[in-house]
Order: structure tokens, then sequence, then C-alpha cells
């Protein structure tokens, strides 16, 4: 640990693990978090866990590691105080807290586990490295690694929640080999897009193509290894022809994140590089980010005047999409309802208060119940399990749907009865168990959720125009507020709300009902000593007037 150095700064453990300047330096951090690797591993009795050497939708400069637990999910929120301690401390004191985490979790060192920690990396230059690093980490204790290679972050959560699903352990008997385990990833949903695709006799030809800006990252490999595995089993039985993937801005021709990907064409509202509007026009494409587990879509279509115009499609449009085809296949299969054999399941779609007020009309017109949590992909998961059937997208492009055991058990226990009267719900089931194939229940995932989003289009009879009009986006406006004291502002759990100070709130409500569909929020800033300003209104005009009025609100009350 010595031989790293004492840490460049304080860093914190956030939804994204821990980031920064690829030469901080970070080496410290790589070689301190395969110590906790390798202890939260112990902690769980022979399980695997999981990390990923990445910055995600950031510059190419960047990098970063995050932890991924037992179940492919995020690191127990209660072991991020941990890593925080651990990647801060001073040299001399980190045997110190090595051991006072052992005393407190009741470890024993135990070198004779068969557990390991699973690595993943993006295809940053300096990635490789890190991995090193952090495999000096783990093995500093006694732990061992083995290497998934360069895969997109789903792929890793994916694997390690499916290895200790099946009850995987690593022995000389039964190496663990990668290529077995990204396999199992690429067949579900190989079998997922083929047998949703399979109940809708269906076939509009551009449903089958699609133009996917890799973010000069590691999607482009883990989409190319996907189809190598899916053209491999492409059954004669399948009614559609062969699914096309036209990648650009692949690993290593760019920088990574650079001008273009999920971030850029979300956040900066313009098209990625290498799209061409007139070669381009009316092809479904769509966005990774450097790391693959968030996807926007987007396209070129004609305007009044027949010019191409690009639209986005981004993470509300996504769930809206999700929506339709789950609500009534959910709807049709009778699962709603409470039965002979189980009580009625529940569903819900979760937003953040960033979510668009058009987006979020629509879905409730759905009949879909909406519920609201915090920023931060982690309180949206966290709510969405609260569901049998959780489906949550942040504007982003970063989401997915989770699904309860108890309503796995039952879509799996169906038996198709195969008669007339029960032809829809046979195929209503058909659905869900293709959607639960499909679907990357453990993190968001880009391939995944293009794939689903593909196969809806079909399933629901709808082209990319349709899908695009589905509901106009309210326009809207986010500014940030220099404030002497941020920690004044105190807002309700889903951020909707002020409670501190208690008269702030009424003024903004005030300034809401001066425009129409006006809607605003304010929020501390977790990074920055500023305030967070979201308005939104019927016209880009009223929706920056509102932003006005919310900023005089916050200036009298906060200073």
């Amino acid at each position: 640990i010595r031989k790293y150095g004492e840490p460049s700064k304080y860093l914190l453990y956030g939804t994204a693990g821990f980031r920064d300047k690829h030469n901080l330096p970070l080496d410290y951090v790589f070689v301190r978090m395969g110590v906790l690797a390798y202890l939260r591993a112990l902690s769980l009795a022979g399980k695997n866990v999981g990390a990923v050497i990445t910055a995600s939708h950031n510059l190419e400069v960047d990098n970063g590691i995050k932890l991924v637990d037992v179940d492919g999910g995020m690191l127990c929120q209660l072991w991020e105080p941990l890593a925080v301690e651990l990647a801060n401390c001073k040299v001399n004191d980190f045997v110190t807290v090595c051991n006072r985490i052992l005393q407190e979790q009741n470890l024993v060192l135990d070198n004779s586990s068969s557990a390991f920690i699973l690595i993943g990396r993006d295809t940053r230059p300096h990635s490789a490295g890190f991995h090193a690093c952090m495999k000096n980490g783990v093995e500093l204790m006694g732990g061992k690694c083995e290497d998934l290679g360069e895969v997109i972050t789903p792929v890793l959560h994916f694997v390690v929640r499916d290895m200790n699903q099946s009850g995987y352990q690593c022995d000389p008997e039964h190496p663990f080999v990668a290529t077995e385990w990204t396999g199992r990833y690429f067949s579900s949903l190989a079998n997922g897009f083929h047998e949703l695709r399979k109940t809708t006799t269906y076939n509009l030809e551009a449903n089958n193509h699609i133009v996917v800006d890799a973010s000069y990252g590691v999607g482009s490999i883990t989409i190319s290894d996907f189809y190598a595995h899916y053209t491999a089993q492409q059954r004669a039985t399948d009614p559609f022809p062969q699914l096309s993937i036209d990648i650009r801005n692949a690993a290593r021709t760019g920088k990574v994140n650079e001008d273009c990907g999920a971030e850029h064409a979300q956040k900066l509202q313009q098209p990625p590089l290498s799209i061409d509007a007139h070669k381009d026009l009316n092809k479904l494409m769509c966005s990774f980010d450097g790391d693959g587990d968030r996807i926007v879509f987007h396209a070129y279509i004609p305007d009044a005047a027949g010019q191409p115009k690009w639209v986005l499609l981004d993470g509300d449009k996504i769930a809206s999409l999700v929506s339709i085809l789950l609500h009534q296949e959910l709807l049709a299969s009778g699962l709603l309802e409470d039965s002979a054999q189980h009580k009625a399941f529940t569903c819900a779609v979760v937003q953040t208060a960033y979510a668009n007020g058009a987006s979020t009309q629509f879905i409730r017109a759905l009949g879909m119940p909406i519920h609201m949590a915090k920023t931060g992909v982690k309180f949206l998961h966290h709510k969405a399990q609260e569901f049998d059937v959780g489906i949550y997208f942040e504007a982003n492009g970063h989401g997915t749907v989770v699904f309860s055991d108890r309503f796995v058990q039952a879509v799996q226990d169906y038996v198709p009865q195969g008669t007339k009267d029960t032809e829809r719900k046979d195929v209503a089931f058909a659905r869900l168990r293709a959607t639960m194939k499909l679907i990357n229940p453990a993190v968001g995932d880009a391939l995944s959720d293009m794939l689903y989003c593909m196969a809806a289009l079909q399933v629901l009879e709808m082209d990319l125009l349709k899908w695009h009009q589905l509901y106009t986006d309210l326009p809207s406006k986010q500014v940030k507020v220099s404030v002497p004291d941020k920690s004044l502002v105190a807002c309700s759990e889903d951020e909707t709300t002020v409670i501190r100070p208690a008269a702030m709130q009424a003024d903004l409500e005030a300034a809401m009902k001066s425009v129409t569909n006006g809607r605003c929020f304010v929020r501390p800033s977790g990074t920055e000593d500023v305030v967070r300003i979201y308005a939104e209104a019927a016209t880009q005009e009223e929706a920056s007037r509102l932003t006005l009025l919310t900023e005089e609100a916050i200036r009298r009350h906060l200073g």
C-alpha cells in the first residue's frame, strides 16, 4: 500500500463509484478497492462480487471504479462509507481501518474460500493498468481475481448475478472461462429477442435495422460479440429478416465519448459524429454511453418542408414504449387481478422530478401508477424493487425493468392452454417470459434496452414516427444558482418539494401557477455550492420566465 503513496485528494463514492482524472493519480484507489472487494466477498460467505473499471459517460481523460455486489446490483449502501474511508485514509492508518472493518463485520481472513473478484473494464487506454492495480489489491489479501475482459458494464453485472444464482464455485474441476459466462448473457438476450418477435406477424422492415453510435467505447466490442452469437444461432423459424446493426464510432477509432454518445445526444440535444442527415434519413438510430449502461434513441425525420430534422427519443420515451407493451400484456395475462392462484401483482413506473411532465401525463393516461424517487439510479432501482414489476428510466437513458421473485415464478409456472378462449392470455405470458430473458434486471443495459425497444416496436405494430409522436415534450430549462450556503435548502425525499426554508415552497407554487402547465423544483447540488433549478411550462418563453421567478425566490430566501 505504501508503494502507491498517500491519497491525492478526498474522493466520494457515489452512484458512479469513484471517478476522477486518470493521472490524479488513481492507482492507489484501485489497489485499495481490490482490498475492499475481497473483504466484501469474504462477508458474503463464498459468494462472488465484481468490479468495473470505467468512467462511463465521462471523457477519456477520466477513469474510475464501480463495485458490483452479490446480486449483480450496485455496492450495498452500508459498504459505501467503508469504501470512502479505505480510499481516503493515510497509509499509516490503512491496516487499522482494515482490521476495524474485519472486526465490525465479524470476518476472519480465510484464503481457502472459493469466492473471487470478477473484473471487467472499458477500452480507455489506462483501464488495463488500473486492472493490474486492482488485482494487486485483491491478491495482497490472499484473494483471487478473474478477468472478464473488455465488456460493457451491464455484462459484468449480469455475470456476477448469474454466477451467484447458479451457485457456481471456481475450482480446478470448474475453472472460470470468461466466454462461457458472457455466452450465457448473449444467449439470454438472443433468445428473449427471438421469442418476443415471434409473438407477432407484424414485420416492418425498418424495425429490423439500427444505427448504433458506440461513443468510441467498449459497446462496439460487446455488440459485435453479441451479433456473432446471435447470427450463429439464427433459427429457421425466425419470422423476421436478419437483424442489421450498423456500428458507428467504434472503440479505438476516436476518444471515448468525444462529440458522441448518449450523454452528448441527450444533454446537448445534438446528433453525434458520424451521422449524416441525408444518408441516415428515417433510420432508427441510438447512442450508447462509453460503458454501455445507458442508451438514447434518435433519428432524422422529414420536417413540414421535407428537410431532415433531428429528433431525440430519450429515457422518458423509452419508459413510455416499455410501459405500453408491459401494461397491455399484464392486463391480458390477468396478473393485475386477484385469482385463485395468486394475489394481484403490482406494477409501477418510477421517475425522478427531472422526467418531462408530458411523459408523466402520458404514462398515467395508460393507467400505470407513477412513483417518484430521488435523483440517482440507486434510488430509482431501490424504489422499483417495491413492486412486482418496476419500470424505471432516467431521461439520460439509464434504466431497466425489475421483477419480483413471486412474479417470475408465476410467469414461469403458467402452462399455455392452447384454446381459442385463452389464445390472447397464452400470447401475453409468452411475451412476459421473453421480456424476462431480454431485460437485464441487474442494471441499466444499453444493448438489452436497444433490442427490447426494437422488438417492442414490432409487437406494438409501431414505426419510428409513431414512437416519436406518442407525446410532445413540454419545453424546459435547467440552471444553477450560486448561493452562500446550499445546506439551508432541504427537500422532500423525492426532491419535488422544498421543506426548508418553509416559506420558499409557497413562492414556488405561486410561480408555477403564473404560467401554463408550470412545474418547477429546486435542489441543492451534491458537488457544488449551488442550488439547481428545473422548470417546465407550455412554451419555452414561459419556461424561461418560470426559471427567473424560481431564481428570484432562491435569492429572496437564501441571499
